[in-house]
């Protein structure tokens, strides 16, 4: 309340990227959406896996699906799904609407199962196009990267790419460049 933003942003921790988010805020304002979730067109196999967004053409999302056996598809494009990276922006007002119960209403607590369903039956929500976000300095071979770790073995196939000799994730980007700290502790 102190600082009163027009969006805030969440996005989740457990994942290995690289994006501009000014693209995505820029997105959410040109579309006056309630909250922007950032998807990534994946395989119908792939989906399986992942939370799926069900969206009209114009970008509103109709439903979402937690890891179901029959996906479905991008409009346009049969082949392949929408799925939620677990990246969002919501006007903070919206925000603050959904997060706190009147006592009338339904408390809604996690992000992913409960603000944005709830916010998708309002109608308010949207989805971002991770595959057109624009990096300086990335390849079309990195372009769209993006692994969530969230078990062993995704972070280790993550590791994987990142020690392969041209690695499909680039640490070495000099126009948008990772960096790391380096805390010196007692032993």
């Amino acid at each position: 309340t102190d600082e009163r933003p027009d969006v805030v942003c969440v996005f989740g921790a457990d994942h290995i990227y690289r994006m501009d988010p000014r693209q995505m805020v820029d997105h959410h304002r040109e579309t006056g959406a309630g909250v922007t979730v950032a998807a990534i067109p994946v395989t119908i196999d792939e989906a399986r896996e992942f939370g799926v967004i069900e969206s009209d053409a114009d970008g509103r999302i109709i439903a979402f699906h937690e890891k179901v056996a029959d996906p479905p598809t991008m409009p346009g494009d049969e082949s392949r799904c929408l799925a939620s990276m677990g990246n969002y922006v919501f006007k903070t007002r919206t925000l603050i609407d959904i997060v706190t119960p009147t006592g009338n209403d339904d408390e809604h607590t996690d992000v992913g199962r409960d603000v944005i369903p709830a916010l998708t039956a309002q109608g308010v929500a949207h989805w971002y196009d991770f595959s057109t976000n624009v990096v300086p300095g990335q390849d079309d071979r990195e372009k769209g990267y993006w692994r969530d770790v969230g078990t062993i073995d995704a972070y280790y196939d993550a590791n994987m790419d990142l020690l392969s000799p041209v690695p499909v994730f680039n640490l070495y980007n000099d126009d948008w460049q990772v960096f790391t700290a380096h805390e010196s502790l007692p032993p």
